[in-house]
């Protein structure tokens, strides 16, 4: 499961390689992206409880404060799940 935001509002956008993060169950990988095309290498990936944000100016180094990328994704382990 993947969800972005492009200047505010909700977008779709094809899966890209981030740094190697993993993040426990239940939290979601937050890539930012130097582009709204989310080209090119990720500047930033981390863990994040809640996709609730609001930045003025740059989120985090190295992004500009506007025109810049974030995904959250989401794994889900369903491997032991049995249907009743």
């Amino acid at each position: 499961m993947s969800a972005l935001v492009l200047g505010g509002l909700p977008a779709a956008a094809p899966q890209a390689a981030a740094a190697d993060v993993t993040c426990s169950t239940s939290v979601y990988k937050r890539t930012f992206y130097k582009n709204t095309s989310f080209s090119g290498s990720p500047v930033r990936t981390d863990c994040d409880s809640t996709i609730s944000q609001t930045w003025t100016g740059s989120p985090v180094s190295g992004v500009p404060s506007n025109t810049f990328g974030v995904r959250w994704s989401a794994s889900s382990n369903t491997a032991n799940v049995k249907a009743s």
